[in-house]
């Protein structure tokens, strides 16, 4: 589980070009602590489904698999995370056409562009603030 520090000061920019934070941040109203409160659980919701994914994925179980990319699509859309939607949406479409060689790759770039949020994430709570 991500560890969640209570901070007063976080730089959100560098989530950017991750996120699209001209998108996320006004239907939070603003609220950069509730977009890092999401990304959190986002992460966590990741990292909780992560190898029981790869599992179905690389057995074929499509039909197991579907439901929960379907999700992290919707999630990752909610948040403005558009390069991982993307992804997701592809790798539902191999799902749907029974190429599992396609979903592996989609499914890898899922997870890479996870660990990129995930280090970004970390980064925004240690900027060096003057």
């Amino acid at each position: 589980m991500l560890k969640r520090v209570k901070c007063q000061r976080f730089n959100v920019d560098i989530l950017q070009p991750l996120l699209d934070l001209d998108e996320a941040l006004p239907r939070l109203g603003g609220n950069s602590d509730v977009l890092m409160t999401l990304l959190a659980r986002f992460i966590d919701e990741f990292r909780a489904n992560e190898i029981y994914l790869a599992r179905k994925i690389n057995l074929r179980e499509f039909d197991l698999a579907r439901p929960l990319v379907h999700r992290l699509m919707h999630l990752s859309s909610n948040l403005a995370f558009s390069e991982l939607t993307q992804e997701a949406w592809r790798c539902e479409l191999c799902f749907k056409e029974n190429k599992p060689h396609t979903a592996l790759q989609a499914w890898t770039a899922m997870c890479m562009l996870v660990n990129l949020l995930e280090e970004r994430y970390a980064l925004a709570y240690e900027w060096p603030w003057p």
